[in-house]
């Protein structure tokens, strides 16, 4: 797989900033050239400039697979109408649970949910990304998009996964690895993003810790 290691102004959070799926990556609007060539070379996607909420933080405040993309309850229309032109599906979430990002992780086919959600937001998240979902913790976390990455080939979690919710991942059929990244990193979710054609992580991400991620991805 190909990979890029980079930081953002000295933040290693990749997953904070980022938000990609097989053919489309979120980044923010102030992006180095370097990022912008790493993440580009490494995902082999085409990057939309963006803002949630007038902010950088894309990977939590928005979720998406190759089926649709959810945005937080806090992004502005003006940050919408530009996804409108690119993406079949775009819908703002109406939830008080705003880090949709953080709560959400998501392939094409399944969505793991934070338990919190209620039935209609399960809902709404089924009709947009078109998936299947599952009510999870992550280590005992309920915000499960921050603990794993979770792409069609398998997932990253946090490797403090309790053995039931091993069981369950195991049940439902996904294939994990438990890992850290950023130098003993146990969220995930917000290290790191990755997609069919590669993976971005921070860059104090270490040569075991890659290892783990190319072993799932």
């Amino acid at each position: 797989m190909k990979s890029a290691q980079i930081t953002f102004s000295g933040n290693d959070f990749v997953g904070i900033f980022v938000k990609t799926n097989d053919y489309y990556t979120l980044v923010p609007n102030n992006i180095s050239k370097k990022n912008e060539e790493a993440i580009k070379r490494a995902l082999g996607t085409e990057l939309i400039k963006t803002t949630i909420s007038n902010s950088e933080l894309l990977g939590i405040f928005s979720v998406m697979n190759n089926n649709g993309v959810l945005l937080s309850p806090l992004s502005y229309s003006k940050e919408v109408k530009p996804l409108k032109e690119i993406f079949d599906v775009v819908e703002i979430f109406d939830t008080e649970l705003v880090a949709v990002g953080n709560n959400i992780a998501v392939n094409d086919k399944l969505a793991i949910i934070s338990p919190l959600f209620s039935k209609e937001e399960e809902k709404i998240i089924q009709d947009v990304l078109n998936v299947e979902t599952i009510k999870l913790t992550i280590a005992s976390h309920l915000t499960p998009g921050a603990n794993m990455i979770l792409t069609n080939k398998g997932a990253l979690v946090n490797p403090n996964l309790k053995e039931e919710e091993e069981e369950k991942l195991k049940e439902i059929g996904i294939k994990f690895f438990g890992g850290t990244l950023n130098y003993g990193t146990p969220y995930v979710g917000i290290c790191g993003v990755a997609n069919k054609n590669g993976y971005c992580t921070g860059i104090s991400s270490t040569g075991i810790e890659l290892n783990r991620i190319e072993l799932i991805f």
